[in-house]
């Protein structure tokens, strides 16, 4: 009889009880340590993805932008304001080089430059190279 306390000692130690509360606060310090990096990581991309759709859209404005001066020259402005904030400016560069089968045919370089008034030190310029007559 002496011995029934003394086995039911030795069951308790051998993992018949709860988590003591120093491995509770090492596994909540694991869990936060886990959580932390995760949400970190999540914030990390959501802030590349939105660089890189505004990139794309300021890459397509300037596109437009490009494409209506080649099919409205002369009667573009160098510069202007769309709606949103969104502004543009275009610059024209004569080449020396000419088409060596039509003399009066010259190369121009068009660099267009947009951004937005709320960021403008975020500008996409695109150049695109064009053929011209000389006047």
């Amino acid at each position: 009889m002496i011995l029934a306390p003394f086995d039911q000692q030795t069951d308790r130690r051998n993992g018949e009880r709860g988590f003591t509360l120093l491995e509770a606060l090492i596994a909540l310090a694991l869990v936060a340590l886990v959580a932390g990096g995760v949400l970190r990581q999540s914030a990390w991309a959501g802030g590349q993805s939105r660089d890189r759709l505004e990139r794309l859209i300021l890459t397509e404005f300037a596109r437009s932008v490009l494409e209506e001066y080649r099919g409205s020259y002369p009667h573009v402005a160098g510069a202007g304001e769309a709606e949103g904030g969104w502004q543009w400016q275009i610059t024209e560069t004569v080449t020396q080089d000419t088409v060596a089968t039509v003399p009066d045919l010259g190369f121009v370089e068009l660099r267009a430059t947009v951004w937005n008034v709320e960021a403008a030190d975020r500008r996409i310029s695109l150049t695109t190279l064009i053929a011209r007559r000389h006047p």
